[in-house]
């Protein structure tokens, strides 16, 4: 806040994410999928050493043990979702059972550029 940023309420309002460990919670699969910077609490803290917002890709949060568990990479998905939507010219249809719920799968889907189709019942 020293610096003029702001605290965001919803992933979809956010720059960047801080964290220091990968989860996977609604919000930070939402701003992965938007190609958005997931960075360690080392870069806000960089930041303010500096008196500015620095370049955030040496601060990209990186979690080895579950990167190797769930078989992907913060740094390759990062950059792919900010290439390309992930889910650009696609419509997902999304059951009432879906778990997590629909509307969290629904921004998911909105976040990687798709397009998020809610079913009233079971297919």
């Amino acid at each position: 806040m020293k610096l003029g940023g702001q605290v965001a309420k919803t992933a979809g309002d956010c720059t960047h994410f801080v964290a220091e460990k990968f989860q996977r919670t609604g919000n930070m699969l939402a701003v992965m999928a938007a190609g958005k910077p997931v960075v360690t609490v080392t870069w806000l803290e960089s930041c303010a050493q500096a008196s500015c917002f620095l370049e955030e890709k040496r601060f990209t949060l990186e979690d080895e043990k579950k990167e190797k568990e769930l078989g992907f990479s913060m740094v390759s998905t990062l950059s792919a979702a900010r290439d390309k939507p992930l889910l650009q010219g696609i419509r997902v249809f999304i059951t009432p059972q879906t778990n997590p719920k629909p509307e969290v799968v629904a921004g998911f889907v909105k976040a990687a550029g798709g397009q998020a189709c809610l079913l009233l019942t079971n297919l």
